[in-house]
């Protein structure tokens, strides 16, 4: 029973504790969806500003005297961050130079651009973002510079960083309940079998003076004071209860030896004629023993007293006694005898 009753305390346990890690997974998944889009937001902008920053720095002496050697090289340059897909530089307004990437045959290649790169071309718009600034030389603007940025990638690094956090949440989670669970079972579990092994054990020895030693204040320590207060009164009613019986049958015994003692034979009987009470000297003078006339029908016992059975019928009834005088009660004794019917209530 214990074992039983162990299995389903951790069942019962184990499954809350579940249910509160799949809780708290679900609610962190719809926490950091929320705010992946917000997240991945600020990512663009800040990464499209310190792009064209640093874009803006860079081109504007090249471009003041037109270095086409060096524009391209930055060009390059530009496109070995995995975000740039393809930089577009202007001569004031008029398209002086560009580069893009593409894969071909898994190899990553920087291309030469004839005209401005246009989103339209990578066929990918949902992924793709334009950028602009204008290139400055001493606070003078000189041309323009136009980036293709893909947030491919960061959306990328987003979602992975939202899936580890949710990882890292959901173990710390598990130690927690792990934690709590080893908590439960020492503070609630192990304590709750106790009391079932105590109350097993005194079922099965009736023994009430059984007691549970709480080792703290808390519910479990209030349940061990209040099991061991019922205990308490189980036991003082046990003695008490012993106490009536051992004067019940003292009384009893006491009774009896005034019976047995007595010179008259005394009978009982109830209201269908069944003996009930035999004392010695009824044994004498019928032959009849004791456990011989207990439970027997009287006037089958003794025929010599049938005669009598309707006195004993009207005396249950109208519950007046009845006293013979002189009656030959059994023939083959001498003398007389008186007989006496009382009704008992």
């Amino acid at each position: 029973m214990i074992k039983r009753i162990r299995k389903k305390i951790v069942l019962k346990i184990a499954a809350i504790l579940v249910i509160i890690v799949t809780l708290s997974v679900v609610f962190s998944i719809y926490f950091f969806l929320n705010a992946k889009d917000r997240k991945l937001e600020r990512l663009i902008e800040e990464s499209k500003s310190s792009i064209l920053k640093f874009a803006t720095l860079a081109y504007a002496r090249p471009m003041w005297v037109l270095d086409n050697n060096t524009v391209k090289g930055l060009n390059i340059a530009m496109l070995k961050n995995p975000q740039v897909k393809a930089v577009n530089v202007y001569d004031g307004e008029t398209f002086y130079s560009g580069f893009y990437s593409v894969k071909r045959k898994g190899i990553l290649q920087h291309l030469e651009l004839k005209s401005p790169y246009s989103i339209s071309d990578s066929g990918k718009e949902d992924y793709l973002y334009r950028a602009s600034a204008p290139i400055i030389n001493e606070d003078k603007k000189i041309g323009k510079i136009e980036i293709i940025l893909s947030y491919q990638e960061l959306e990328k690094d987003v979602i992975d960083s939202m899936w580890m956090n949710i990882l890292s949440l959901a173990v710390i989670a598990l130690m927690m309940v792990l934690v709590v669970f080893l908590g439960a079972s020492k503070l609630i579990i192990k304590p709750v079998l106790n009391l079932a092994e105590t109350l097993k054990n005194i079922a099965k020895r009736e023994d009430y003076a059984m007691r549970l030693h709480a080792r703290s204040d808390d519910e479990v320590g209030e349940l061990y004071d209040g099991f061991n207060s019922m205990m308490e009164t189980v036991q003082n009613r046990e003695k008490e209860r012993d106490a009536a019986e051992y004067e019940l049958s003292t009384t009893k015994d006491l009774m009896l030896n005034v019976i047995n003692s007595m010179p008259s034979m005394l009978v009982s009987i109830d209201e269908d004629g069944i003996v009930t009470q035999w004392n010695q000297t009824a044994e004498i003078f019928t032959g009849v023993q004791f456990q011989d006339a207990i439970g027997k029908n009287l006037w089958q016992l003794v025929p010599g007293l049938r005669k009598y059975r309707a006195y004993v019928e009207d005396m249950i009834a109208d519950a007046e006694s009845r006293v013979f005088y002189r009656e030959n009660l059994f023939p083959e004794l001498e003398g007389y005898q008186n007989l006496s019917l009382f009704p008992l209530s």
